[in-house]
């Protein structure tokens, strides 16, 4: 963040113009996209779906002594910590077009606003979003329970503007993601440094993926993808997230780190074994060209291997292999640079049916070479017409000890257009958390 900071301060003025042009016409043109999509409701018959959720959640929190002394211990009598989420979820359609918006609300009031809409026009297909929030970070309170701030004044900020072209051209699929965002919003998983967050704090700036894929033979797929001044990930908003968004810590005024390319090549077969190969491209940091690739053997329980290895400088980057059995069993492994062991994974599932009652149980496990046995959990569900239950159970590594971290019951009922789930989470030694919500899809 503050590398961000310190680069901003230092663009130009025609760095600054090009980036409030390309921006507010970004802007511009998402508005008008997302109004025109919306008047055309007007002459033609649309069809509305969406659904609505109210979610409470209690926290029980154990007693204090007289004087005001925190005592930490489950206690016969207690008193709750009580949160509530209102959110709605609304899309309207009609022929080649849709509007769709989602909002929330609880006790500190808005959370987000999103907009967007999609539009075929021919063999293009539009993709137009505007995204507004408010500002929250995560802390601890004074009750050792993870809570939600909102950083004051506690506006209603825009924070993002979005434009998503997809067409095919000659064989050729374009896909292009264009974006303006503020950089310097908060995280709202994080801790924020700062005491406030308004207009005046906010930084956009402008980022572009763009993907390019061709099948030059039949079953072969070459892709490229093209990162500038953008990454993969999402800048999030509390409640909404999306891939892709604008890099924190690059610009179009700066020399490094804007520029991204990755080419990815699969679908080929040797022998009757599948691989890919993948080559990315970063001119200004180190490693330059990293090389990675793999292979699917389906003789051995779906294996699969992956590993790679860097040019400039010339090293490996660690392997690992998967595999999946009888379409239940799924286990991976990671390797060290040296051909080490690293850690592993397992998960299972499998799936009952008895008369109309549907049972599922699952399990997984992790494991490292450091840590030894690092975390397991189970479930088990049953679902019975419009009644469903279940509960899961996690386990966890404390002290060289495995423990049992907390056991979760779920019950959920569903008679359209209703839906009501109750969760309830036990540590060790108490309830810690009760959530009811209740839905209405229409």
């Amino acid at each position: 963040m503050n590398r961000t900071l310190h680069r901003s301060l230092r663009l130009d003025r025609g760095c600054l113009s090009r980036i409030a042009v390309s921006g507010g016409s970004l802007f511009i043109c998402s508005l008008v996209a997302v109004i025109l999509i919306a008047r055309s409701a007007v002459a033609v018959p649309v069809e509305f779906s969406g659904q609505y959720t109210l979610s409470a959640v209690v926290i029980p929190v154990s007693a204090t002594l007289l004087g005001g002394t925190w005592i930490g211990t489950p206690a016969e009598f207690i008193y709750p910590r009580l949160g509530i989420e209102s959110s709605l979820d609304l899309t309207a359609s009609t022929g080649n077009w849709c509007l769709h918006a989602n909002s929330a609300m609880n006790f500190t009031g808005f959370e987000r606003l999103i907009l967007d809409a999609g539009l075929c026009v021919g063999a293009i297909t539009l993709k137009p979003e505007l995204w507004w929030a408010v500002p929250y970070e995560t802390v601890i309170d004074d009750d050792s329970i993870v809570n939600s701030l909102v950083i004051q004044p506690g506006d209603m900020l825009f924070v993002k503007a979005r434009m998503s072209f997809d067409f095919e051209l000659g064989g050729v699929r374009f896909s292009d993601l264009l974006m303006i965002e503020d950089v310097r919003f908060p995280d709202p998983a994080d801790e924020f440094t700062g005491s406030t967050y308004d207009v005046q704090s906010q930084s956009f700036h402008v980022g572009n993926i763009l993907r390019l894929s061709v099948e030059p033979y039949p079953g072969v797929l070459l892709t490229s993808v093209t990162n500038m001044c953008a990454v993969a990930g999402s800048n999030d908003v509390k409640g909404w997230s999306a891939s892709g968004s604008v890099s924190r810590a690059a610009t179009l005024c700066d020399d490094s780190s804007w520029f991204n390319e990755t080419i990815s090549l699969s679908g080929l077969q040797y022998c009757g074994i599948p691989f890919w190969f993948s080559l990315s491209v970063d001119p200004f940091t180190s490693p330059i060209l990293t090389l990675s690739g793999g292979g699917s053997f389906s003789g051995f329980g779906d294996l699969e291997l992956s590993g790679g290895f860097s040019f400039f400088p010339l090293e490996l980057s660690g392997f690992s292999f998967s595999g999946t059995w009888c379409d239940q069993i799924q286990l991976s492994v990671s390797l060290t640079e040296g051909f080490e062991f690293s850690s592993a994974s397992m998960s299972s599932t499998a799936t009952v049916q008895i008369g109309t009652m549907i049972g599922t149980i699952s399990s997984s496990a992790s494991y490292s070479a450091t840590s030894g046995l690092t975390g397991a959990g189970f479930a088990a569900s049953v679902r019975q017409g419009a009644f469903s239950g279940g509960i899961s159970v996690a386990i966890a590594t404390e002290s060289g000890n495995l423990v049992v971290s907390s056991v979760s019951p779920r019950l959920l009922f569903i008679a359209p257009p209703v839906s009501v789930s109750t969760t309830l989470m036990f540590t060790q030694s108490k309830l810690s958390r009760v959530v009811l919500t209740v839905g209405v899809i229409f």
